[in-house]
């Protein structure tokens, strides 16, 4: 995934907002959802929709709850790690490009997606390249498709039938093709040959499904829920 260090060069440009005090903000508000109400955040996230005068207000606003909701309370530990990320020589703009993918979501119900991946990963349960993949994969698949994999993963009708070709083209997904004879022997002159075509859940398909599971528990059958 391309870093790019947006945030900076807007503070630069306004020297009204510096991306260290969004940091702050950021890490007292993973705290709890609810800190989303307080004047200092709520005040603060109005600041930055006029500072940053590309953000457009309301729609950050959501996409930051969504965001919030997926990752849920914090721990010490947590925010302590946080903290690290943001300070990182090794990851100088890592918080600035998760804020600027925050804001370009096209939906609430992603960024609660991308919530509970950043959960995952500070809990220190996926590492920083599955998080790449599983930033990436929300972005570009469309929510209709990621809410039909989240639900329907387990029915290999539904993979075949439905949205098996989209999930290889982001690697959630392997295909395997393979000639089948129909009849009553491979010698009987009635015996037709047919393809079979099977999709498999790869790794990283299997990680991206915990991640889905963890944001939407509530809405997943319990037979069918993944967990770590």
């Amino acid at each position: 995934m391309k870093i790019i260090g947006k945030g900076h060069e807007i503070a630069e440009a306004t020297k009204e907002l510096p991306i260290n005090e969004f940091i702050d903000c950021f890490i007292k508000a993973a705290i709890n959802v609810g800190a989303l109400d307080n004047i200092p955040i709520a005040s603060t996230i109005v600041g930055l929709s006029k500072t940053y005068r590309r953000y457009k207000e309301e729609r950050f606003k959501k996409n930051f709850r969504g965001f919030l909701d997926g990752a849920g309370e914090m721990s010490e530990d947590n925010l302590e790690k946080i903290r690290q990320i943001s300070s990182s020589p090794d990851e100088p703009h890592f918080l600035e490009s998760l804020i600027e993918t925050i804001e370009s979501s096209e939906s609430e119900q992603k960024t609660k997606i991308l919530g509970a991946a950043f959960r995952r990963f500070i809990d220190g349960r996926i590492d920083r390249p599955i998080l790449a993949d599983q930033i990436r994969i929300t972005k570009s698949m469309y929510i209709v498709d990621i809410f039909h994999l989240m639900h329907g993963y387990h029915n290999d009708h539904f993979l075949e039938d439905r949205i098996g070709d989209v999930l290889v083209n982001h690697h959630i997904c392997k295909r395997s093709i393979r000639l089948v004879h129909e009849g009553k022997g491979f010698f009987d002159k009635n015996t037709e040959p047919n393809i079979k075509i099977k999709y498999e859940i790869t790794p990283i398909g299997q990680q991206y499904l915990i991640t889905l599971h963890a944001a939407y528990r509530e809405k997943i059958e319990e037979k069918y829920l993944l967990s770590e």
